[in-house]
This record gives structure tokens, sequence and C-alpha cells, in this order.
């Protein structure tokens, strides 16, 4: 039933962007260290480089180069395949256009692997084709010019989500799981309360009650999930044609987190500050449209 709701929620993300901003925190989550992420390279182009990171895979740090394709592109299809600045494409960029970061020390020598993210499934009749572009290209490559690639899709990323993100406060216990199920399939109805939403934050605050005794990480995902929430929450409103639930419930937990990071004495940390501005942001964009949709234009 969690991977369900949590698939469920990802396969609802039809805007490209919406998948940018939820990856990189699963990333984190995962112990990444981001280089480079969509929003710090909006307008330039990416050469199949989305989002670039360091980790460590089989004890061996690496440099990871990951290729985001939501939205209409989420499926891999004959058409996004082969289509200009489609999947295949974006593949033999990542691979042929170097990066270089001097920032991070020892970076450029790093191992390479690039893996490509979509928030959706491979169709069977292109399979094969795919499958034989990536042997051709990576298991085949010479020893020296090893570049590994991977592909996460629907399934793989419902899997990291669940056990890197999710679980860790959202989808705790039955209680939390009952009330989020409730708020995502009873949002849109009419005169909702939206009472399991309120109890859902309530107890994710409860779930917080000693976390300042805790370790700066556990401090993060708290807040990181708050974010998440958030961002289900709109992301849900916008796909139905109706703002009003993201603008009754958004400023509830806006304003509790502040209360928190005020009571906890955490305003004071700047990395909590920055966490929290995602939240801010979320229901910066979320008033925008809002208002753009509402006011009457002159």
């Amino acid at each position: 039933m969690k991977n369900i709701i949590i698939r469920e929620y990802l396969e609802s993300l039809t805007e490209s962007e919406e998948l940018d901003f939820i990856f990189p925190i699963l990333l984190e989550a995962m112990n990444f260290k981001i280089v480079s992420t969509p929003k710090m390279t909006k307008g330039f182009a990416q050469y199949g480089k989305d989002v670039v990171a360091i980790g460590t895979e089989d004890g061996i740090k690496k440099r990871f180069y990951f290729e985001i394709k939501g939205g209409e592109d989420r499926h891999i299809t004959t058409t996004t395949y082969g289509k200009i600045d489609g999947i295949r494409e974006s593949i033999i960029e990542a691979m042929d256009k170097v990066y270089k970061d001097f920032s991070h020390p020892g970076f450029n020598e790093l191992p390479i692997k690039i893996i490509l993210v979509h928030n959706g499934i491979i169709r069977p009749n292109v399979k094969h084709t795919f499958d034989d572009f990536i042997e051709k290209n990576f298991a085949k490559r010479p020893n020296e010019e090893k570049i590994v690639f991977e592909r996460w899709g629907i399934y793989e990323l419902t899997e990291l989500f669940a056990t890197n993100l999710f679980n860790e406060y959202l989808l705790i216990d039955e209680e939390a799981l009952m009330h989020l199920k409730k708020v995502l399939v009873l949002m849109n109805t009419p005169r909702n309360t939206y009472s399991d939403y309120f109890s859902l934050v309530n107890g994710l605050f409860k779930q917080a009650e000693d976390i300042t005794t805790l370790g700066k990480r556990k401090r993060w995902l708290f807040l990181e999930t708050l974010n998440l929430l958030s961002y289900i929450i709109f992301a849900y409103s916008k796909q139905a044609g109706n703002l009003e639930p993201a603008k009754k419930c958004l400023p509830y937990a806006l304003l509790r987190t502040w209360n928190w990071l005020i009571t906890t004495g955490l305003m004071r940390d700047k990395e909590m500050l920055a966490t929290f501005q995602k939240q801010v942001n979320i229901i910066r964009e979320l008033l925008d449209q809002y208002f753009t949709k509402t006011l009457p234009r002159s």
C-alpha cells in the first residue's frame, strides 16, 4: 500500500520541472553531494547532465550524471527515444560532452556513471532497440574509457523514495499512512475541511518533539519531508485545476514550521533556514499562480 501511494504520486508529476524539484532532495537523502541541478543551470545547455553529483557506490567514489525525463517524455517510447533532444541524444551527449568542475578536488578524475531518471516505463516495442544501444555504447567500451549506465524508471524511483525519504516520517506508522491516503483521495471533494491534512501535519510535528536532540541529518530530513508534502499537495491541486486545497493547506504547514524553528532555536541555523526556504518558495509559486488565475486582467 505504501509503495502504491508513492508510485501514484510520482506518476502524477506531469511536468518535468516537478521531477527536477524533488529528485535532488532524494539524492541528498541518499548521501550524494550535489554539484549541479537544473535550477542552477537554467537557461544553459545541460548536455544530458540535468543533475551532477558525487556519490559512493560499492566503496568507490564516482561522479554521477543524472539525465531527467518527465512530463510528456516520462515513458521511453519510439518517439521519446529517437526525437531531437530525446533519450538517445541526451545519453550520447552525457557520454561525449566533457564536464569539468575544479571546485571539488579530484572530481575530474573520478569514474563516471550515467543514470537515466524517468517517472515512467519503457515500452516493449522500443526495449530491444534501447538495450542494443546501451550495450553497444557502454558494455562494449574499452576498459580505459569505461562509463557505467543505469536506468531508474518509475518502479526504481518508487523504491528509492520509499526507502530513503517517505519512510522516515510520512509513512512511519499506519495513522500517518491513513491520513496521507485520505488527503490525496479526498483533496478535491466538495466541502472538504482538510482535517486529514491538518492531522497529518500535526502528527509529523509530534514526531519532531525530541528532534533537536538528534543529529542534523534527522532534522534536515524532517524539513524536507514537510517540503515534499507541500509539493505533493501543490502538484495534486494543479493537476485537478483547483488551487483552493493548496491555498488552504500549505500556509498551515508553513506557519507551524516557522514556529518550530523559532521555539527550537534552529532559526539561527543557516542550513535549516535554506531548507525551510524551499517551503516558502512553493507557497510563493502557489500564490503567484492562484492570483494570476483569479484576479481580473486589466
